[in-house]
């Protein structure tokens, strides 16, 4: 008998399946066998298994399509290797996958299940540049797999005891594994390495928004009664939002949640009392979050700061706490009366990091980005807000014609991205064209609604995308990059104010020049601290800050980030549009200050040659 069996469900995959095969094939651990069980594909991928002559690849079939939790169980009982190693038919087996998890269930035999990471990849194979997943030790695994699912099917290996005690359950159709971790969770310890073991592949056809959907509502319900089953109660909406982080709980009633997460943290699961600290842990981390989630403080929630859940909060963070609830405090994250109302848009969606914030505030998003694999990408990473009807993404590319169909070319760094290829290709960067369905901005706004507030972060397309729109398009506020130097272009006079020039054009009349480095304004005449900028503090901070560290003290520069941090209660990640305009610091400009302040910093960062100059504009009436 082979030491593993690497199992492959197959589902009309003909583009894909002999890729996964071969990726198993080329392993350097020699002892496996492959078991491939087809569910009845109609696209001839029968035809393409026949193909691969290899004496370790056992083909059988469905004789009608079954589902995926039947064609799981088949896979499992026909396997016969000591590992099961989980490989669905559209992704790839890393170089080393096998070896890295034999030895580590080999070392460590009290694991049932080990996962690892998962680089992801486009329809065609080409590294997108993200991993997912992280390392978590089995007691980790543990606390937090009632409230989030760490396990990634396709990167696991397992016992061949264990899925014979746990088989699918045949009635869920989605999210099959994770009902299966949460079964086997109380007899059986979990680990997930650090080793990116798979190549996960983001394409249009392996996740769907009625997936997304039927996966978001069977993992609530499954959350749902393991967690009534440790606690000993059924568990309402009220309550389970709040502790699951939903924008729609607490509210500003926190008693439910309390009651069940009490309940949640003196109830040690049963067959896990060693792993109880990491558990209560676990609780009271989700406990701290969900009593800032109240949309206004209220004295009532005061109490709730002396029981067991909040022992760990520090007593400083209690009287602020204490001193918010006693002044009716509104929360400025959480206050969303009417923001619900209002679209932010997104144009230049890429991770989401901007998106993330926008959704956090309360408003409906509609987010758009010409890659498809980013988009793809956002509906697993945001499938909470999709689903509710709170996000919308949009798979486009803005230009000045509708429903064209174009050449966009996609850079290793995704960042750069862009429809023109001279900016994606910077650097000596490497690029792929794709064909982009294309979209006006203002036919964006007729479809889904004029925003409060948009955003526009497209790679060297900024300007054109303003060039569609009118004075009755544009939105209240509205954020777009200034101007891009690089070494081998220094723009001249016209082109420095041509975007503040197109601003005007729309009737905007009041500007802020962002520093984007630190969110930090940029006013006409006066330094800014930018990267590589240090050296403008003034001559007292100086000697101020060299007495004393003399006197054994270090003193930080004063960073806006940190100080937008607090104001926002978000932080924010590097590359991020950043706050909303109404959130940032400093006053607004006229035109000719704004025209002042965009000249005197492009020219000043050409003759520092161009370090750390990257600032946006940010408009309103």
């Amino acid at each position: 008998m082979p030491k593993v069996s690497v199992v492959i469900p197959l589902y009309n995959r003909r583009d894909y399946i002999a890729d996964c095969i071969q990726s198993v094939l080329e392993q350097d651990f020699a002892d496996f066998e492959i078991v491939v069980v087809d569910d009845g594909s109609t696209d001839g991928s029968d035809e393409v298994i026949a193909g691969l002559k290899d004496s370790r690849i056992r083909y059988y079939r469905n004789e009608t399509n079954r589902g995926i939790s039947y064609t799981r169980n088949r896979l499992n009982t026909l396997a016969s290797g000591s590992y099961i190693a989980i490989l669905d038919s559209d992704d790839l087996a890393e170089p080393g996958r096998l070896t890295k998890q034999v030895n580590f269930l080999d070392l460590n035999p009290e694991v049932s299940l080990l996962g690892g990471c998962a680089k992801l990849i486009d329809e065609h194979g080409v590294s997108l540049g993200r991993t997912w997943g992280r390392e978590l030790r089995p007691e980790e695994v543990f606390a937090n797999l009632p409230f989030e699912n760490p396990i990634l099917q396709s990167t696991v290996m397992a016992r061949r005891e264990y899925f014979l005690e746990l088989p699918y359950r045949e009635d869920l159709r989605t999210a099959e594994d994770y009902d299966i971790w949460l079964r086997g969770s109380h007899r059986h310890r979990y680990a997930v390495t650090k080793d990116v073991v798979t190549a996960y592949r983001i394409h249009a056809g392996n996740i769907s928004l009625e997936q997304d959907q039927a996966i978001k509502r069977n993992a609530v319900e499954l959350r749902r009664a393991y967690l009534s089953a440790i606690a000993g109660i059924p568990i309402a909406d009220a309550a389970l939002n709040g502790i699951l982080d939903d924008l729609s709980g607490p509210g500003n009633n926190l008693y439910p949640s309390y009651k069940v997460m009490n309940r949640l943290l003196v109830s040690a699961p049963s067959g896990k009392p060693e792993f109880l600290h990491e558990w209560q842990h676990s609780i009271r981390r989700r406990w701290h979050r969900c009593i800032y989630r109240v949309k206004e403080y209220r004295p009532s929630s005061i109490p709730l700061l002396a029981g067991a859940l909040s022992v760990h909060m520090a007593l400083s963070e209690k009287l602020i706490y204490t001193l918010r609830c006693l002044t009716f405090q509104k929360n400025p994250i959480m206050h969303t009366e009417n923001l619900r109302d209002r679209t932010v848009y997104d144009i230049g969606f890429h991770t989401g990091q901007d998106t993330e914030y926008y959704l956090e505030k309360g408003y409906r998003v509609v987010a758009v980005d010409a890659d498809p694999s980013l988009i793809e990408e956002g509906k697993r990473k945001f499938m909470k807000s999709v689903t509710s009807g709170q996000l919308l993404l949009v798979n486009r590319a803005i230009f000045e014609e509708d429903e064209r169909e174009v050449d966009f070319f996609v850079a290793g760094n995704s960042e750069w991205s862009s429809l023109l290829q001279e900016f994606a290709g910077r650097n000596n960067q490497a690029t792929k064209a794709i064909k982009v369905r294309t979209t006006r901005l203002d036919s964006l706004f007729r479809e889904y609604g004029k925003p409060y507030f948009c955003k526009i972060d497209i790679e060297g397309y900024d300007l054109r995308a303003l060039g569609t729109l009118n004075q009755r398009d544009a939105p209240p506020f509205l954020s777009v990059e200034a101007v891009t130097i690089t070494d081998a272009h220094k723009p001249g006079e016209k082109e420095i104010t041509a975007t503040l020039d197109e601003l005007k054009r729309l009737g905007y009349q009041r500007f802020r020049l962002i520093d984007q480095t630190h969110f930090a304004p940029m006013l006409p005449g006066v330094p800014f601290f930018g990267v590589d900028r240090f050296g403008n503090d003034p001559i007292w901070v100086k000697v101020l800050r060299k007495l004393l560290f003399r006197k054994g003290y270090r003193v930080a520069r004063l960073s806006y980030r940190d100080w937008i941090k607090g104001r926002c209660g978000h932080d924010f990640e590097f590359g991020s549009a950043g706050p909303l305009p109404e959130q940032l610091p400093g006053s607004w400009l006229n035109y000719e200050q704004a025209r002042r302040a965009i000249l005197y910093h492009v020219n000043d960062a050409i003759r520092r040659k161009h370090q750390g100059f990257w600032a946006d504009w940010h408009a309103t009436h």
